[in-house]
């Protein structure tokens, strides 16, 4: 959440809606972000990271099960499990 507000405060007009969804049941939390997003950067491998992802993703990453980002630019969909 912390990286959606940076995206807002550097362009607040790219910041279209977003959606957080918590099923507590699966222990799930899911967040739709429509507009300007999280900057992801090529790796080299094809793979995609999170451009200047700080502390708040790696905890969420390390204490969960399970962490999937993606993101769609243009018409290209970026998946990082």
């Amino acid at each position: 959440m912390v990286n959606i507000f940076d995206c807002y405060k550097r362009n607040p007009s790219l910041m279209e809606c977003v959606k957080v969804d918590i099923d507590a049941k699966v222990s799930k939390v899911s967040i739709y972000i429509k507009g300007g997003g999280v900057p992801m950067v090529d790796n080299g491998d094809g793979v995609y990271d999170l451009k200047g992802s700080g502390y708040g993703s790696r905890l969420i990453n390390i204490f969960s099960l399970e962490f999937i980002t993606e993101a769609v630019k243009d018409t290209t969909k970026f998946k990082h499990v």
